[in-house]
């Protein structure tokens, strides 16, 4: 493999795909993206948006290196996977956060706290005493505290989807992704997630993710916040600059996106 090598003049590459081909997760017979290029930097905020169908789950999911892609090749950090051993990939991945739509992967037997200290403890990159305080402080970033004994699963959705963002903080992920953040929540909590996200993006707590890419039907609440936009429509990718407006205006599937709220 060859060496790799950052120009010092650009944003680092975090994450790289070359020629990848996504396939549909429950009919792997279908193709929903072919020859996918994409770089994930050091800086980016993205937004994927494309209709419910489109594939941005799947797309996702390939890139954080939960699922493999059917063709071409990921790259985390410098490192193509393919050609790494099976336990220094798993070492790349505790770099990748993801939060799950609707909380996800959270255990509904376990209290709010011990979903926060599973990993940690488990991955043991800190000390006993600096993981729970680690965890403590997350659980008031994000306004659980109060309900840190509580069954993960007597959650409402709103704050079920929220403890799925807490538990993704944990290993303080240098890349973060979020499948459809604003799907289940309402109009409240949706308000508390862009503020939120958009403070976690400048640095809070002593920790920051060097990216984060959300996924959205809606671009509404991200046209503003974002400095990338990736569009996913039958099977084809593309990438837009939100600053641009004169194309955004004028690119048929950002308007349909945007519900019909156009206000540049």
């Amino acid at each position: 493999m060859e060496p790799f090598h950052q120009d010092p003049s650009s944003p680092e590459v975090l994450i790289e795909m070359k020629d990848v081909t996504v396939g549909n997760s429950s009919l792997p017979e279908n193709l929903l993206v072919e020859a996918w290029n994409w770089k994930i930097k050091s800086g980016d905020f993205w937004v994927l948006g494309g209709m419910s169908g489109a594939g941005k789950t799947e797309l996702i999911s390939v890139a954080a290196g939960i699922h493999k892609p059917r063709k071409g090749s990921l790259t985390f950090f410098g490192k193509e996977v393919q050609h790494i051993e099976p336990e220094a990939y798993l070492r790349e991945k505790l770099n990748v956060g993801m939060v799950f739509e609707d909380g996800g992967r959270v255990f509904h037997d376990l209290s709010v706290y011990d979903n926060l200290m599973l990993p940690l403890n488990y991955h043991e990159l800190a000390t006993a005493d600096q993981n729970q305080k680690w965890a403590l402080q997350i659980l008031e970033m994000t306004g659980m505290s109060s309900m840190m004994d509580q069954s993960a699963g007597k959650l409402s959705r709103n704050w079920r989807q929220r403890l799925g963002l807490a538990r993704a903080m944990t290993l303080r992920p240098e890349v973060l992704f979020l499948d459809h953040p604003l799907g289940v929540v309402d109009a409240y909590h949706g308000q508390w997630w862009l503020v939120f996200l958009d403070e976690l993006f400048k640095g809070i707590g002593g920790w920051k993710p060097r990216s984060v890419i959300v996924t959205a039907s809606d671009l509404t609440p991200w046209i503003d916040r974002v400095n990338r936009i990736g569009l996913i429509r039958g099977g084809v990718w593309e990438e837009l600059d939100p600053s641009n407006r004169d194309v955004l205006t004028q690119h048929d599937l950002v308007r349909a996106l945007l519900a019909g709220t156009i206000q540049f």
